[in-house]
């Protein structure tokens, strides 16, 4: 199993947001600009209680929905940044 699926497994089938967002940040640690694990990595953050860390991600989440034209994530990402203030 791809480190990006053990990810999406803790985080929805186990619901462990912690042990996901350690798998998110390996994915990231091979590939800095992934987007979907930049979305999971900042979702699983909020979950965790860590919405201080989770801030810089919903921002790049933003700039990387825009570039992809997902509408969808980015009024998500949009929401969260708000919420956060």
């Amino acid at each position: 199993m791809s480190l990006m699926n053990q990810g999406l497994a803790l985080l929805y089938q186990k619901n462990d947001p912690r042990a996901a967002a350690a798998a998110f940040r390996e994915v990231l640690l091979i590939n800095p600009t992934h987007y979907g694990a930049t979305y999971q990595l900042a979702k699983s953050l909020d979950l965790s209680g860590r919405p201080d860390e989770a801030r810089a991600l919903w921002t790049n989440v933003a700039q990387m929905a825009q570039g992809y034209h997902d509408q969808a994530t980015l009024n998500e990402a949009r929401t969260r940044l708000q919420q956060q203030r």
